[in-house]
């Protein structure tokens, strides 16, 4: 038997709903680049010992060979991808949630109740909105390491477009010397998030 608290807290929910869609988001925080949603609906035996919570998965390779033993275990799956003007215009919690309808929607003839890391869905469906599921949650997990898989592929068109910001390094977070190359080349406004603090603050020279 299986002793894996993730997928055992997935195999207790499917005590009473057979098929699970675990849902989360990645990129929410970052300052350029896409937010990304992603939602999985799993077969039922599928596992794999090295799932977790993909901040905890450091590699893009790594990341893209889970990502693709994923998508071979799933039932469905489906991604949406905000671009950095979307989230200025919506926010990024309303991206967020955007999203898993949109996926809930589109998957809802194949679950019968989803789990999401935290958020809400705006839809009358069974649901469970569990903190920090991704680390708590086999599916949410999965969906977790898919969504950071695509945006994986999002930051690395945008690091070959603009290499001088080091996108493949600081993934779109703002990190110390990601301010250092802010300052060196600017705030390119097709790519930054420009209702974002930090941003503004560079854009008026007070960092």
């Amino acid at each position: 038997m299986i002793k894996n608290k993730l997928f055992e807290y997935d195999n207790k929910i499917r005590n009473s709903y057979k098929n699970i869609l675990g849902i989360d988001e990645v990129g929410r925080g970052c300052v350029a680049g896409p937010l990304v949603v992603a939602g999985v609906i799993l077969k039922k035996d599928f596992y794999d010992s090295r799932i977790q919570d993909s901040k905890k998965i450091k590699t893009l390779e790594k990341r893209k060979e889970l990502a693709n033993l994923i998508i071979k275990n799933c039932i469905k799956y489906k991604y949406v991808i905000f671009n950095n003007k979307e989230v200025d215009l919506i926010n990024p919690k309303q991206c967020s949630k955007s999203g898993m309808k949109e996926i809930a929607i589109d998957l809802q003839n194949y679950f019968d109740i989803a789990i999401t890391d935290y958020e809400n869905i705006d839809l009358d469906i069974n649901q469970i909105n569990l903190k920090q599921g991704d680390n708590k949650c086999f599916s949410v997990a999965c969906a977790s390491i898919l969504a950071k898989h695509i945006r994986d592929l999002e930051i690395i068109k945008l690091n070959n477009l603009y290499p001088e910001y080091d996108f493949i390094n600081n993934q779109g977070y703002l990190t110390k010397n990601h301010i250092s190359l802010l300052k060196e080349y600017g705030v390119k406004k097709e790519i930054y998030r420009l209702s974002y603090k930090p941003i503004k603050k560079i854009l008026n020279n007070l960092y």
